[in-house]
């Protein structure tokens, strides 16, 4: 109680303005978009540019139908063209001839371009010497082809086994962010895929430019289902990334407490510390998640220890409930207090668990 009366005395003495507490980095991943520009066009050029020598209203319908997706789509992508081409005249000629074919095809990577001709097989513009020659030109290596497969969301399980079939196909092929074909399957949830890579010797623990593994991605994307093979093909579940961030470290801070479980099962350390000393017991007190903090608690998390600021669960949780208080925001400040109450019965309980040791 000592602590509680201490800093309800700081409220009568706190300056005109009190820093708020550092919010944690976002480590958002890099859109699709985004690495397929940086990976086929060195020159940053965008998809609306590479499609400006098309015909005014052809370019409108072709960004109109990719904007309709969050990511690129390409079977929409073909559907889109295919329907397009069928229901407006005044478009079917445009969209077949040659040059607008070879335009759009080439717009895209050059894998996402061989599954787009498959979709508009039927067409003229599809049949002409000239795109056919082009398409016959693509050449990719094993290992990127089998990635842009997988990143691109378009293969079924018979596609990814044929080309595992072929032995120059590198399974470990890894693109310009040391992302692999296994942490993309675990990216975008193929877990069909997630299974045929890990039977094919897949690195489960090889990791990208930034420290990720394939493990943290299903953990940032919630697929538990993918996080529990790559767990069974023997997934490291405390590797950290450059942040020093776990895979249970993430789940927390999504507040997934079923992929939590699932990782503590496994041997997940819950008292792991970022780069900067933070434990996840430090960020969700900060952050005032009381059901989060409960459940650390009972699963044993060490509210004793310290970040490299010196600074505690208690004493983070403790600055938040003064600025609350400061604000008049009763409510937010009530659940910083009632996860006071609960960081000091825990304190006091591992006082009293290392001195009976």
């Amino acid at each position: 109680m000592k602590r509680i009366f201490l800093l309800l005395l700081t409220i009568f003495y706190l300056p005109a303005f009190v820093p708020p507490a550092k919010p944690a980095k976002e480590r958002a991943l890099p859109t699709f978009s985004q690495m397929v520009r940086q990976e086929e066009d060195r020159q940053q050029k965008t998809m609306p540019q590479l499609l400006q020598s098309l015909p005014a209203e052809l370019r409108r319908e072709i960004l109109r139908i990719n904007a309709q997706s969050e990511i690129l789509n390409i079977p929409a992508l073909a559907q889109g063209i295919t329907s397009l081409a069928r229901t407006n005249k005044a478009l079917h000629a445009a969209i077949n001839n040659p040059q607008n074919m070879l335009t759009i095809l080439k717009s895209l990577p050059k894998a996402g371009a061989l599954v787009l001709a498959r979709g508009l097989r039927n067409m003229p513009g599809i049949k002409s010497n000239e795109v056919q020659d082009w398409l016959k030109g693509i050449k990719l290596e094993k290992g990127k082809e089998l990635f842009e497969a997988v990143n691109l969301q378009l293969p079924d399980y018979q596609t990814i086994n044929n080309m595992l079939e072929n032995p120059n196909t590198n399974v470990n092929w890894k693109n310009f962010n040391e992302k692999t074909v296994l942490m993309a399957a675990s990216d975008w949830g193929l877990i069909s895929i997630v299974r045929l890579l890990l039977e094919r010797g897949a690195n489960v623990d090889a990791k990208n430019a930034k420290g990720r593994t394939a493990l943290m991605s299903a953990s940032k994307r919630g697929f538990t289902k993918i996080a529990r093979l790559l767990l069974k093909a023997g997934a490291h579940v405390n590797a950290k990334d450059n942040e020093g961030f776990t895979a249970f470290m993430i789940a927390i801070l999504n507040e997934n407490l079923g992929l939590a479980k699932l990782f503590l099962a496994n041997g997940a350390n819950v008292n792991a510390q970022n780069a900067q000393g933070s434990t996840s017991l430090m960020e969700t007190a900060r952050r005032g998640r009381i059901e989060i903090v409960r459940f650390l608690l009972a699963e044993g998390a060490n509210p004793l220890i310290r970040n490299e600021d010196v600074e505690s669960a208690f004493d983070l949780a403790g600055h938040n409930w003064s600025l609350a208080k400061f604000r008049n925001k009763s409510e937010e400040a009530e659940t910083f207090l009632q996860i006071l109450y609960l960081l000091q019965d825990a304190e006091k309980a591992q006082k009293e668990k290392g001195c009976r040791k």
